[in-house]
């Protein structure tokens, strides 16, 4: 008795419209995740706000999904449920088009850099540079629009890319528009370089050094009030440059910090 073995040649599975849909949801959804969590380490903000149509559709989808009785949802599990001979990889799908779609992401970008540079920001008129010789004095005034004016006097000095002064007189003055989300503190005086540099590729604005220390900053305790001035402490300072740091476009600036932040001063 003999058994008669039939070979059938491997059916493979095609992906038909609700296929290709599902492939390319959670494609982008992929690709959005990673460029979202990405774009933090490197403070961009480009994924970091998302168009609304963007936003607004995906909410709608994976709200119909999550419930699976209405819309795409419905259609999406029917699909899934049904018995098929053949289903295809969707990791293996969603794996690739992830990648293209990564890929597009980054070609696109270099090539806009490249087609519509941005110009670098320019440095602020009136700063205290760092590429003097010897010792000089600064001033720092009320940047516009501020609710808490910062006025600091003193004089200081660039030596073998080590920045060292003196803080004279400062003062902080709240006018009438102070208005904090709570109660808001000054609990550390920090005076540091603001330069600016090349960061992948475009240059954008940095501070040096990115935390206060002994050297170059110092505790306070000054709880603000809308219209009033407190004055600020005396104090010595020193810090080096950060290693990438142009001495013409790095100038002098301070920081208060507070509950919320910082509050600048140039």
């Amino acid at each position: 008795m003999t058994n008669d073995q039939t070979i059938r040649p491997a059916v493979r599975p095609s992906l038909d419209l609700v296929d290709i849909f599902i492939v390319l949801l959670f494609s982008a959804s992929i690709v959005i995740f990673i460029f979202t969590i990405g774009t933090q380490f490197i403070n961009s903000p480009t994924f970091q706000v998302l168009p609304t149509f963007v936003t607004n559709a995906y909410s709608a989808i994976w709200t119909s999904l999550a419930s699976g009785v209405t819309g795409v949802g419905l259609v999406v599990v029917k699909s899934l449920l049904q018995d098929r001979t053949t289903r295809p990889n969707y990791f293996l799908y969603v794996a690739v088009t992830s990648t293209v779609f990564i890929f597009a992401v980054i070609g696109i970008a270099m090539a806009s850099r490249y087609l519509n540079p941005r110009p670098p920001p320019p440095v602020p008129v009136g700063v205290a540079l760092l590429n003097i010789a010897g010792p000089a004095s600064f001033e720092f005034g009320a940047l516009p629009g501020s609710q808490a004016a910062v006025r600091m006097k003193g004089t200081y000095q660039v030596k073998d890319g080590e920045v060292s002064g003196h803080v004279d007189e400062g003062s902080v003055t709240t006018n009438a528009l102070f208005q904090p989300p709570f109660t808001m503190t000054l609990n550390r005086m920090e005076m540091r370089s603001c330069y600016i540099h090349p960061v992948y590729g475009a240059d954008q604005m940095d501070i040096f050094p990115p935390v206060g220390k002994s050297e170059n900053s110092q505790d306070i305790n000054i709880k603000l009030e809308k219209e009033h001035t407190y004055q600020l402490p005396k104090m010595d300072f020193k810090f080096k440059l950060a290693s990438d740091a142009r001495p013409d476009r790095a100038w002098l600036c301070a920081a208060l910090d507070n509950d919320a932040g910082y509050m600048p001063a140039q």
